[in-house]
């Protein structure tokens, strides 16, 4: 079913930018204070935070 694969790609993609949000608060920082590095070191951790959940 494509409506719910695309339901399914744009929860994960909302769940991984709030935990590059959230941490980046964590460290006292905006999205904007973050490198493209560090954004990317968040995203990859978000990631790898969705499989260790279940």
């Amino acid at each position: 079913n494509p409506e719910f694969a695309l339901t399914k790609a744009i929860e994960k993609f909302i769940n991984r930018f709030s935990y590059v949000e959230e941490n980046a608060a964590v460290h006292g920082k905006t999205l904007e204070d973050l490198t493209a590095e560090e954004m990317d070191d968040l995203w990859n951790m978000a990631k790898t935070q969705q499989f260790t959940k279940f």
